[in-house]
């Protein structure tokens, strides 16, 4: 997921883990957040939450802004590992937060098959598509899910009443993490709103009185924007960098490419794609992991 709303949505976990089974459609479980890292193989999910149960089972959680073609391989690896490291058994959720996320690869399957054979591995996995989600339904829900209402299935028109209701019912269920659902309230209408926009709705509902909450909500927002709009700068550079080079080498990039180049959020990888695109013969032996198919040389003693 891009870093841009990576502590929002990951903060909204920790505030209510338990309801984020009920948005997937596991309801009154107890869940509490657990340890998502899988770092013997250099990677990590988002978030990994324990839901208790007869057994207690594993869901593990990944939010996605942006396009990235890889996204149901990268589910279908953490959930083997998960299920590695805990022994228990894994649900996986692909949370995507915006429509420009939304690729046709990102289905609910994984397949694994050879052409003109049965799929050897068939992988299933949930998505949630946020901008689909009745907005009433995140706003009497729990708040783990509560700052995900303005980027659901509302208008511009609808936005300042469910504003309204969202201030509303933190004003009658005081908790002293507010200002933490308000910022990840901000960054996420940042995703579908004018920032303008943002700014004079969450203006227009705090009062004069919760001016300094209110400063300290747009103060995180803008030093986490900032940040991260620096990485994104150095990002994005680095993309168009390397389909300079990639496509002088290799050709256009189709569709699928494309998107896979847009999803990668990792600046040491696209630098180190740049200088393997001069050793390659295409896009796809590019992507593809350096040695992943090759057994490793022994060393000599």
């Amino acid at each position: 997921m891009s870093k841009r709303f990576d502590a929002a949505v990951k903060g909204m976990l920790e505030y209510g883990p338990s309801d984020w089974p009920a948005l997937a459609g596991f309801p009154g479980r107890k869940a509490k957040v657990t340890d998502a890292d899988v770092s013997t193989v250099s990677a990590a999910s988002d978030k990994v939450l324990r839901v208790r149960g007869k057994p207690d089972w594993l869901m593990d959680i990944n939010f996605q802004a942006g396009p990235d073609a890889s996204v149901p391989q990268r589910v279908h690896l953490y959930n083997t590992l998960l299920v590695d490291r805990h022994g228990l058994l894994v649900r996986s959720l692909v949370v995507l937060l915006a429509p420009r996320a939304n690729l046709t690869d990102i289905n609910g399957v994984y397949v694994q098959q050879f052409e003109g054979e049965e799929p050897h591995l068939t992988f299933r996995y949930r998505v949630i598509r946020v901008w689909q989600l009745p907005a009433a339904q995140l706003l009497a829900g729990g708040l783990g899910t509560f700052p995900l209402a303005p980027v659901s299935d509302v208008t511009e028109r609808d936005l300042p009443r469910v504003i309204r209701q969202m201030k509303a019912r933190l004003d009658a269920e005081p908790r002293p993490d507010a200002k933490e659902l308000w910022t990840a309230t901000y960054l996420l209408m940042g995703l579908r709103y004018e920032q303008l926009l943002v700014d004079r709705l969450l203006r227009e509902v705090v009062s004069m009185e919760e001016s300094v909450t209110y400063q300290a909500i747009l103060q995180e927002g803008f030093a986490k924007g900032r940040a991260e709009g620096r990485q994104e700068g150095a990002l994005q550079e680095s993309r168009k960098n390397l389909l300079l080079v990639g496509t002088k080498r290799l050709g256009a990039p189709g569709a699928e490419t494309a998107a896979a180049l847009e999803g990668i959020a990792d600046l040491g990888r696209l630098e180190g794609l740049i200088a393997r695109a001069l050793e390659v013969s295409s896009w796809e032996e590019l992507l593809e992991s350096p040695g992943r198919f090759r057994r490793r040389r022994k060393r000599t003693p």
